[in-house]
C-alpha cells in the first residue's frame, strides 16, 4: 500500500505495479520453497514425538514389574525413562497441563505485542535459525527498497515504507533510526552500517 501511495505521487503507478508484481511473485516462490523444505523435518519430528509417546506410555510401563522383580539397581538412564513414563501414565494430568501451558505461551508469543517482541528478539539469537531469519529480513528489505527506488519513489519515503514492510521489531527500530540519521544528512550507507 505504501509503495502504491508513493507511486501515485510520482506518477509512475504502472512501473510500480510491475515491480510490485514481480516482487510478490518472488516472495511467494521463496515462501513455497521454505514451506516445502520445512515439511519433511516437521513430519519426522511429529513421528518421533508420537514414537516417544507410545514408548513412554505403553511399552516402558510393561517392563516396570519385571524391573521390580529383579530388585536390581537400574542404570540412571533407565530410571529416568521410567520416571518420564510415569508422567505419561500415572500423572497424565501434569503432562496435559504442561502441554496446555506450552500452547498458552505460544499463543502469547503470537498474539500479544510484548510476546511478539520477546519472540522476535530472542529468535535472532538462536544459532543457525537466527542467521536464516536475518537473511530473510534483509532480503525483504532490499527487495522492497529496490522496487520502490525503481518506481521513482524518493529515498526518505522509500525507507519509511520499506521499514513498515520489515516485520521484525529489532530491525524495524534500527531501520527507523537509520532513516532519521539519513534525514539529518548522514548519507545512505553509514546509517545502514551502524
Amino acid at each position: 500500500i505504501g509503495i502504491l501511495q508513493s507511486a501515485e505521487l510520482t506518477g509512475r503507478l504502472d512501473e510500480s505495479l510491475d515491480s510490485l508484481a514481480s516482487y510478490l511473485q518472488r516472495e511467494m516462490e521463496t515462501r513455497g520453497k521454505v514451506v516445502s523444505a520445512l515439511a519433511y523435518p516437521l513430519v519426522v519430528m511429529m513421528m518421533a514425538f508420537f514414537t516417544v509417546l507410545v514408548l513412554a506410555s505403553y511399552v516402558l510401563p510393561q517392563f516396570k514389574p519385571l524391573f521390580e522383580e529383579l530388585d536390581a539397581e537400574l542404570p540412571l538412564p533407565t530410571r529416568m525413562m521410567l520416571f518420564f513414563a510415569r508422567f505419561f501414565t500415572d500423572l497424565w494430568y501434569i503432562t496435559v497441563l504442561g502441554f496446555l501451558l506450552f500452547i498458552a505461551f505460544v499463543l502469547f508469543l503470537k498474539m500479544h505485542p510484548k510476546g511478539r517482541q520477546l519472540w522476535q528478539r530472542s529468535s535472532l539469537k538462536i544459532p543457525i535459525i537466527g542467521g536464516i531469519i536475518e537473511y530473510a529480513i534483509l532480503e525483504r528489505f532490499c527487495s522492497v527498497l529496490s522496487t520502490m527506488l525503481q518506481a521513482g519513489v524518493a529515498v526518505p519515503d522509500a525507507m519509511a515504507t520499506t521499514n513498515e514492510a520489515v516485520s521484525n521489531v529489532v530491525y524495524h527500530e534500527q531501520l527507523e533510526i537509520a532513516r532519521q540519521q539519513m534525514l539529518e544528512g548522514s548519507g545512505f550507507a553509514q546509517p545502514l552500517i551502524e
